[in-house]
């Protein structure tokens, strides 16, 4: 059966963005690309220009991004759809409407009466920001914040799912049991979840850190592609979401590189704030 290949640089009609960042997420550079730009050329010249400063590509920009690396410092150079300046949320709720006047919005036929949930109240939603990295095994640091001498790179929505989800989609299978219900990651310290900022602490497995350590930039795209499709699904285009699961799933990758079996452990904390 043919694979499914979506071509991030085929004519758009849309703007496009080529965006540099830290792994911090922070932008580096910005270019705005109208829907005539060759899109391919504008990134073959943009890998151009910082080779000549001296960053070297870590693989092919085939699937819209490349990491960049010089003195072991990386970036990445990606091509996005999104506006890097806009910061507002990348999902939408029907239940928010801002900026629209009351008065300006459809009225709809009365509806049959609900039954009352008096006394209950709504679950707030969860932000989270996760950081993994580098510890000393035994040593594990649970202050506020990472050391910034230690290797590390952070990222919204990196949290215990997103390893648990992709141990499954690297070993074909699941990656909890009913007896454990996450083997290759293991909670070991934590506040309460019912405080409306609380941290959580984990630790990855050998296996996990082996698995990761693996991961080639052609493999990671295909997971991040395939991140929630069931195996019999047609493959859904790539977008904003995918492009930062590929950086994430690069990330990790590098950094499961540096892992010293019987000396350093890969670790995660992960931030979780509630919204309302």
């Amino acid at each position: 059966m043919a694979r499914y290949h979506h071509n991030v640089y085929a004519k758009s009609k849309t703007v496009r963005y080529l965006v540099l960042f830290d792994l911090q997420w922070k932008i580096i550079d910005s270019q705005r690309l109208e829907p005539s730009a060759d899109l391919r050329s504008v990134m073959t010249t943009a890998i151009d220009r910082l080779a000549a400063e001296g960053w070297q590509p870590e693989g092919t920009p085939d699937f819209g991004f490349v990491f960049l690396n010089r003195n072991g410092i990386r970036r990445l150079l990606i091509l996005t759809e999104r506006n890097p300046l806009d910061t507002r949320p990348q999902t939408f709720s029907p239940f928010q409407v801002t900026g629209i006047p009351a008065a300006a919005l459809p009225r709809s036929a009365p509806m049959a009466p609900k039954p009352s949930n008096a006394g209950l109240r709504s679950s707030p939603r969860i932000a989270c920001y996760g950081t993994a990295f580098l510890a000393p095994v035994g040593v594990v640091p649970l202050d506020q914040q990472v050391g910034p001498e230690i290797p590390q790179f952070s990222s919204p929505r990196l949290d215990a799912s997103f390893l648990i989800n992709c141990a499954r989609l690297l070993t074909g299978t699941d990656a909890t049991s009913e007896d454990n219900p996450s083997p290759k990651l293991k909670r070991i310290a934590g506040t309460d979840f019912r405080l409306p900022k609380s941290t959580t602490y984990y630790e990855c497995s050998a296996e996990l850190c082996d698995l990761l350590a693996t991961l080639t930039e052609h493999r990671a795209a295909e997971i991040a592609i395939k991140w929630h499709a069931p195996p019999a699904a047609k493959v859904p285009e790539a977008n904003g979401r995918t492009q930062r699961r590929l950086a994430i799933l690069n990330s990790l990758a590098s950094l499961a590189l540096q892992v010293k079996p019987g000396h350093t452990i890969l670790m995660l904390r992960v931030e979780y704030r509630k919204q309302r």
